[in-house]
């Protein structure tokens, strides 16, 4: 009787894990109308890169790769979730979509190790993300635009947004009580 209830608490579990999945996925593809494009650069100013860091932290990360991979999968396909459509995936944009994967992973798992986290952990947890979104968007723009002008285009206008977008993202954690004073 008690392996029937323990089973049946894991396979909730395990629907519940899905359900989170598919719904992180399903909000990440919402966030990219929420874009503002730069005359500048081919990268537009963006919300989704801090949603996806802070659904990491939440689902930890297989359950945030998942989810990001979910959003991969609507690009694919077609669904209106990047506002250069599927093609998007393969222009100047397209490694920070691989950013997003790796960051998602990182930041999900180390927030899963480090339990008693204070601000400054979870700042320098997402500060990481942050740069390995950087980091594959950069590598991959400068096939377009060369070296040079890749960190000009595709990182530094951006880095003070995410500094702000990443400090106020602490605070809601901590607001939520989720991270130790």
């Amino acid at each position: 009787m008690q392996l029937h209830i323990v089973l049946q608490s894991l396979s909730n579990r395990r629907l519940s894990s899905i359900f989170f999945v598919v719904f992180a996925s399903l909000l990440i593809g919402l966030c990219g109308s929420l874009a503002i494009p730069l005359p500048f650069t081919p990268v537009p100013i963006a919300l989704r890169p801090m949603v996806i860091l802070g659904l990491s932290s939440f689902l930890g990360g297989r359950g945030a790769a998942f989810a990001v991979l979910g959003f991969l999968f609507q690009a694919a396909v077609g669904l209106p979730v990047l506002a250069g459509g599927a093609l998007s995936l393969l222009g100047p944009t397209g490694g920070y979509c691989l950013g997003y994967l790796a960051a998602a992973y990182a930041v999900g798992t180390l927030s899963e190790r480090s339990k008693g986290r204070t601000a400054l952990q979870m700042f320098a947890i997402l500060s990481l993300g942050s740069f390995l979104i950087y980091l594959f968007g950069a590598l991959h723009l400068a096939t377009f635009v060369g070296w040079d002008k890749a960190f000009w285009l595709g990182v530094a206008p951006f880095l003070l947004g995410d500094l702000f977008k990443t400090v106020v993202l602490v605070q809601m954690f901590r607001w939520m009580r989720w991270i130790q004073e």
